[in-house]
């Protein structure tokens, strides 16, 4: 792996922890469980892309 590649794998090993906490203290309804759920299933697609994109811009710019 290049720097890059370790970046972005950190970076998600960071978010799966995340989210896996969030499941666990059961922090989300069954609605965003499924919501969830149904955008990990596509996430290999592309097809949410961008939307994480600006997710992410949303979440560096907040508070």
């Amino acid at each position: 792996m290049d720097g890059f590649e370790e970046r972005d794998a950190a970076v998600l090993a960071d978010l799966v922890s995340l989210v896996a906490g969030l499941v666990g203290t059961e922090a989300l309804d069954a609605r965003q469980r499924d919501v969830l759920a149904r955008a990990l299933a596509v996430e290999d697609s592309g097809a949410i892309g961008p939307g994480l994109d600006a997710l992410a811009i949303r979440l560096r710019t907040a508070g």
